[in-house]
This record gives structure tokens, C-alpha cells and sequence, in this order.
């Protein structure tokens, strides 16, 4: 933060609580904004859910903004195998006629709620044939900046000089109007070098 305002022009001495309060602020809307732009293989996790005979739906934690990839571990007889299920839109789901039928689980979908646990449906809804257990790869919110005990952001080293530069950009917006153009345009710069080395296998 402290290296964002002088980017800004500012001096330490400047700084009173309430441009760190600013700071912490423009600091979670910056990382919120990222989030909306590409997923980051930090911010993933595997999650698991153990299904039950005959129930469609299943909590996900608030924390998960979506799923990458799901799949579905199949225990018969002591045998476990791994299979790919695929997601559904929710206009998908709503144009099955029978919800409530019951075999091995080929699709899902995610209920995104709003500030609580999500929801995923699973059709078909499982059955008693097998020992079915859901596994998640998803996509988790970055952990909110705080200014209590010098926390760092949750970035990996890479990505320190982009964050800086993009909250510099979102700061001057507020303290250095006449900077912020040219903010801007070194935050989009320092944000395309380091999402080049996070695609993760993507083109």
C-alpha cells in the first residue's frame, strides 16, 4: 500500500488512517476485479461432497466462485473409478422433465447464491448402485486485505509489482487525478506480463 501511494506521488508522511482505509478498499475491489478476468491456479481447490441415494442437492461453500472441472469416484465392489461429468445451464436443468430420476450422475448444476452457501444439483440424482463421491476442482475468492497485523495480500511473488501498479491506478483515481492515465496504462502493462505466465496450460 505504502508503495502504491508513492507511485501516487505521496509521500509517507502524507498518509493518514484514512488513505490506508482507501487503500484496504480500492485493495479488495482491485482483487475482485482480477477475479472477473482469468482464474489464478493459486485459488483453486479440490472440494468434496460424498452423494446420497436420492439427493439432488448439495452445499457448496461461499468461498467458491465456480467450478473448473467436476468429476464423479465410483466405488463398486472395492473397485474405485474416476469419471468427468459436465455442468449444465440453468435453462438445462429446468427443461428436465424428471428431476427426481434416479442412476449414476452424468451432469450438474451450480446455484451461484448471493452472500451464502451455494447450491449443485445433480442429475441424474444418484442412486443406490454404487458409492458415488463428487470432486470439485474450483476456482475460491482471494482472502479479503486487511491493515491489522501487516498481513500480506494472498499473491505469489510474481504478481507483487502488478498489484502495486493496479492499486496505484485505482488510487490515484482519488488522490492523483492527473497520474491516473498514465497509472492505468502501467497497471494494464504489468498485468499482461504476469497473467502470460498464469495460464496454466491455456491458450
Amino acid at each position: 500500500m505504502l508503495q502504491a501511494f508513492a507511485r501516487c506521488g505521496m509521500r509517507r508522511t502524507e498518509l493518514e488512517q484514512q488513505h490506508l482505509e482507501d487503500a484496504r478498499m480500492e485493495s479488495n475491489l482491485l482483487l475482485s476485479e482480477w477475479a472477473s478476468r482469468q482464474p489464478f491456479p493459486w485459488c483453486t481447490e479440490l472440494y468434496t461432497i460424498a452423494l446420497v441415494d436420492g439427493t439432488v442437492s448439495y452445499t457448496v461453500p461461499a468461498r467458491i466462485t465456480d467450478i473448473q472441472t467436476a468429476y464423479i469416484s465410483t466405488t463398486t465392489s472395492g473397485v474405485t473409478t474416476d469419471r468427468m461429468i459436465g455442468p449444465m445451464s440453468v435453462t438445462e436443468y429446468a427443461s428436465i422433465a424428471n428431476k427426481l430420476n434416479e442412476a449414476p450422475p452424468t451432469s450438474f448444476w451450480f446455484d451461484r447464491q448471493l452472500g451464502t452457501d451455494q447450491l449443485i444439483y445433480m442429475w441424474p440424482v444418484p442412486d443406490q448402485t454404487s458409492v458415488y463421491t463428487l470432486k470439485l476442482r474450483c476456482l475460491s475468492q482471494f482472502q479479503d486485505v486487511t491493515l491489522q497485523n501487516g498481513t500480506n495480500v494472498e499473491l505469489p511473488y510474481r504478481w507483487l509489482d502488478a498489484y502495486v501498479w493496479g492499486l496505484a491506478s485505482r488510487l490515484a483515481a482519488i488522490y492523483s487525478p492527473e497520474r491516473a492515465q498514465a497509472l492505468d496504462a502501467r497497471a494494464e502493462r504489468a498485468w499482461n506480463i504476469a497473467a502470460s505466465d498464469d495460464l496454466d496450460g491455456q491458450v
